[in-house]
């Protein structure tokens, strides 16, 4: 989701439609390919323990949250007002 928000963000239409042409089919193998992926990165993991496993999650969430910048352009952007 993440992917299709930026392409949506940083090209036009006509060339994310393009890029999608070839994303889509790489997204739609993917569940085929994933427990496959899975199986050979707990494999490499198997002796090390789970609380790395789980680090190593903790890491990547904080450098998608933290090294993604923001894509959509502030003009563009819906501003809502505050909760409170």
């Amino acid at each position: 989701m993440l992917g299709r928000a930026i392409i949506g963000d940083l090209f036009s239409k006509e060339e994310a439609g393009k890029i999608f042409l070839t994303l889509f089919p790489i997204v739609g193998m993917s569940p085929a390919l994933a427990p496959m992926i899975g199986g050979q990165i707990s494999n490499l993991l198997a002796g090390m323990r789970a609380s790395f496993r789980r680090a190593f999650g903790v890491v990547l969430l904080f450098l998608t949250l933290t090294a993604v910048p923001e894509t959509l352009p502030r003009e563009n952007a819906i501003h809502c007002p505050p909760l409170m």
